[in-house]
């Protein structure tokens, strides 16, 4: 179950070879700097790219811009589907 989402992504465009996400911080008191991103894209269900990067630093409550780069794989005709997951950059006690 998911019991708290901190991180909202909205995709804002696909240009050349990079699509921008617009990622929403809804944490209170801290910025996005403890986490990265993984990431894939699916054409018709099925997996054509992937890759890890950063998270933006965003800071509580406001909004900032991702880019990904996901190639020249969204030229071909078909139904596409970009999924950003936010994981925590280094191990913790706790998680």
């Amino acid at each position: 179950k998911k019991v708290m989402e901190p991180v909202a992504c909205a995709l804002s465009g696909v240009v050349s070879e990079t699509a921008t996400v617009a990622v929403t911080n809804r944490y209170e008191f801290c910025d996005l700097s403890h986490l990265r991103v993984l990431w894939s894209m699916t054409r018709n269900g099925d997996g054509v790219a992937s890759g890890e990067t950063d998270a933006p630093t965003v800071a509580p409550g406001e909004t900032g811009t991702l880019e990904i780069p996901v190639g020249n794989y969204a030229t071909a005709p078909g139904e596409y589907h970009l999924t950003p997951r936010f994981v925590l950059a280094a191990a913790t006690a706790w998680a």
